[in-house]
């Protein structure tokens, strides 16, 4: 790959398949200076705030977009080139232990003398009866605890499910609306013999395609059984994986002609425009706050 030096702005060839996540000093052989390249995950570039930024399979810059425009891999890793040495960040682990306070006024009661006052010999059967009262409290305790947290981690990956379902689903619509205005634009310059050909997608556009369609399919079946509070939201979201659909089979296969496509293509983008109004009108507070966050870290949203 050519990797570019953050000093000169010199052309340092490297290959890429030696390049780790621990990274490796280089040395720019026009001006000497020395930097750092290291490999990540595609979704450690939403916090990147220096450096350059490589698709990790082929060696070519990386644009917003979540398709390699050179290899056309989705989601690739990066390679990343930077002045300085590459900062691990620790993960936080989600507590996982429960902790249970008694009320204060069961405190206050403990701490206060108790009166010595004969009591009847109770037998081994009350003291029993005592030990499994206080084991069954504990459980279920236990278990409700353990069911709310699940119910968290359930909701909380469902939200980034459904971001990367809603940001698959525009960049899929803005492939299919270029590849329109493409053929609309072409047609008009040449002649009517010419226009059946103008009607195709190209090898990259169909390619590029294929690929989002495949993810977004994945996504959609993965979110189709939403937590009861995200239902309404979860409808929004197949309207608009609906108007992908026939944006995406009148793009690959126009068998209309081209004023006919064009008018086709309009009603489209003015129906997916509505809908994704009323999508966001729609949200709950959590998946709000989540598309604010989607919205940073895709710029297609």
């Amino acid at each position: 790959m050519n990797c570019t030096c953050p000093k000169c702005t010199s052309i340092v060839e490297i290959d890429q398949s030696l390049i780790s996540e621990k990274g490796k000093e280089t040395t720019c052989t026009d001006c000497t200076n020395r930097f750092w390249v290291y490999r990540e995950s595609f979704a450690a570039r939403a916090n990147k705030t220096q450096g350059r930024i490589y698709c990790a399979h082929c060696g070519s810059a990386l644009g917003s977009s979540i398709v390699c425009s050179s290899c056309g891999a989705l989601y690739p890793d990066i390679i990343v080139s930077q002045s300085t040495k590459p900062v691990r960040r620790r993960q936080a682990r989600t507590p996982r232990r429960f902790s249970i306070s008694w009320p204060a006024s069961r405190r206050s009661q403990a701490r206060k003398p108790k009166i010595a006052i004969p009591k009847k010999s109770t037998g081994t059967t009350s003291r029993i009866r005592k030990y499994l009262i206080g084991a069954s409290s504990l459980v279920v305790l236990l278990a409700v605890g353990t069911a709310l947290y699940l119910h968290h981690q359930e909701k909380e990956l469902y939200s980034k499910n459904y971001m990367r379902a809603l940001y698959g689903i525009k960049s899929g619509i803005d492939t299919s609306f270029g590849a329109f205005n493409r053929i609309v634009q072409a047609s008009r310059k040449i002649g009517a013999s010419g226009r059946e050909a103008a009607l195709r997608f190209t090898t990259s556009e169909k390619e590029r395609s294929q690929k989002i369609k495949f993810e977004v399919d994945r996504l959609i079946a993965v979110t189709k059984n939403p937590p009861k509070k995200y239902a309404t939201s979860n409808e929004k979201l197949v309207s608009l994986y609906t108007i992908y659909s026939n944006a995406y089979e009148l793009s690959n296969n126009p068998s209309d002609s081209v004023e006919t496509l064009y008018k086709k293509s309009q009603k489209l983008e003015r129906d997916f425009t509505d809908g994704m109004r009323e999508l966001e009108a729609s949200l709950p507070k959590e998946l709000s706050l989540e598309l604010e966050k989607a919205r940073k870290k895709y710029r297609a949203l």
